[in-house]
């Protein structure tokens, strides 16, 4: 999904739990999770690319990841990240910025699920491992 996509999603979750807590920091925190959780392709694009501060080819580059990379880590990209965070929230009664960060991550992972060409379980850190992140094994052919 576009950076714009997640951006209005984000605005919007984020919007209607500020509505309810009045959290500015939690509200925040989601914005800012729901939309920056993608910097994690950076790492691949660099690795497989080279540095670049070119946002447009960046993205392009990054928008068809399956063209583009032999393999993709994506490292927060991640369901046991999302799973690890909701239970310290629970077992450490964490705050509602935790909570909010944690309700981002969760929102873009699964717009991101449902909008891409993966497998299922492509969004599970560890399946991307067993498949030693070969983006051939991730991606749906087109």
């Amino acid at each position: 999904m576009k950076v714009s996509g997640h951006a209005v999603i984000s605005l919007t979750v984020g919007g209607i739990l500020y509505y309810y807590s009045h959290s500015l920091a939690g509200f925040l925190g989601l914005l800012l999770t729901g939309i920056f959780v993608d910097l994690d392709h950076y790492i691949d694009y660099v690795r497989e690319q080279g540095i670049s501060l070119d946002y447009m080819k960046i993205y392009s580059t990054c928008k068809d990841g399956d063209k583009h990379f032999k393999k993709l880590t994506l490292i927060l990209h991640s369901y046991e990240l999302v799973i690890f965070l909701w239970l310290a929230i629970v077992f450490f009664n964490l705050n509602i910025m935790w909570q909010y960060i944690t309700v981002g991550l969760t929102l873009h992972l699964v717009v991101d699920q449902i909008t891409n060409r993966i497998v299922p379980l492509a969004y599970f850190f560890s399946y991307r491992v067993a498949k030693n992140f070969e983006t051939k094994k991730i991606f749906i052919d087109r």
